[in-house]
């Protein structure tokens, strides 16, 4: 399945927010510096005012709209109908008890849980389509799918169901199969991560807290990276969570830097308004894949390089040409302590 030819050089950005919001709606225009948005409003006319104003300073920009894949909250009109018209579309445990998502309180024990799961086996595929297609009509470009899981059972999560975890992959990449076939060239980019049936049957994956430290291993991320992009879909690279200062320079650095050596589209805030200056620095089209030299890990670009060091190391690097360090002094030599990342610009 092939998806659309994308954005060639570097760096690329992405955001996601709520449009109903009142500093994202007075400030909207801000979201038009990035490349691909996942923005949505309750309320169609806001969404329609948004993309056409994003659209018209941006015509490239690909706007998305959120549409959670797996469950739906407590309280929701949809939920109620299906529990009353359609309760095989509930996805039910092995006493046929409905399931809830994240009932696992990290480790603390169960919990309710407020949202309910959805049977990939069911009809709930033509809902989901119908959904997304009624979507598009507002012009946006397509669907941000939350919650494309992997593995039924995780840290915050778990059931006791009557298939396999290989049986859920399948059913689940059916699913993604039969709403991309709905939505033609539009396009689907999952949340979740990256499985080869899911990309296989979508546009792309975002990547949730990429790289963070300490639930990220550097090796197993990029591996990640490898799997999406290697098939020709499209990366996101989301690296911020909120309890980050979102000054933090020695973050925002390795996050970056770290993203750069895939063909993320990256996203360090949840607030979209923060332009951090560094992300002025055109770096033009990547001149092949990241490779290791002098114990970092780097990545040459044609107007520009990166250098990441994922160890507990440290490395003074001494370069081929003089680079211009973040954009501002010239150095003939950089130091990359652990977990750290510079960006050079060319002269």
């Amino acid at each position: 399945m092939a998806t659309r030819t994308l954005k060639e050089s570097f760096p690329r950005f992405y955001a996601q927010v709520s449009l109903d919001e009142p500093v994202v709606r007075e400030h909207v225009d801000q979201l038009a510096k990035y490349d691909i948005i996942t923005a949505g409003s309750r309320d169609d006319e806001i969404s329609r005012a948004a993309i056409k104003k994003i659209k018209s300073l941006n015509p490239e920009a690909i706007v998305l709209q959120y549409l959670n894949l797996t469950d739906l909250a407590q309280g929701s009109p949809e939920l109620y109908d299906i529990q009353i018209n359609h309760p095989d579309w509930l996805l039910r445990d092995k006493k046929g008890n409905p399931c809830r998502v994240y009932n696992l309180d990290k480790g603390r024990g169960l919990h309710s849980g407020t949202r309910w799961a959805m049977d990939p086996r069911s009809d709930w595929r033509k809902l989901y389509a119908r959904r997304a297609l009624e979507i598009m009509e507002l012009g946006y470009d397509g669907i941000f799918a939350d919650n494309a899981w992997k593995y039924y059972n995780w840290e915050a999560n778990y059931w006791e169901l009557d298939m396999t975890n290989d049986e859920w992959i399948q059913a689940w990449a059916e699913l993604l199969g039969y709403v991309k076939a709905q939505l033609g060239d539009k396009l689907l980019i999952c949340n979740g991560d990256p499985e080869e049936k899911y990309l296989e049957n979508s546009d792309g994956d975002m990547l949730e807290s990429f790289m963070r430290i300490p639930l990220r291993n550097f090796w197993d991320e990029m591996e990640k990276a490898k799997l999406v992009s290697g098939m020709g879909k499209i990366l996101i690279t989301y690296s911020y969570y909120a309890n980050e200062m979102i000054t933090d320079f020695n973050l925002f650095h390795w996050y970056y830097t770290s993203s750069l050596l895939t063909d993320g589209y990256f996203c360090y805030a949840t607030t979209f308004d923060y332009w951090h200056p560094e992300y002025e620095i055109k770096l033009g089209a990547a001149q092949g894949e990241y490779y290791q030299k002098d114990g970092v890990y780097q990545r040459d670009f044609e107007k520009g390089k990166v250098m990441v060091n994922p160890t507990l190391k440290d490395f003074r690097v001494k370069l081929e040409d003089e680079f211009k360090l973040w954009g501002k002094e010239k150095v003939r030599e950089v130091n990359l302590s652990a977990h750290s990342g510079v960006l050079l610009q060319a002269l």
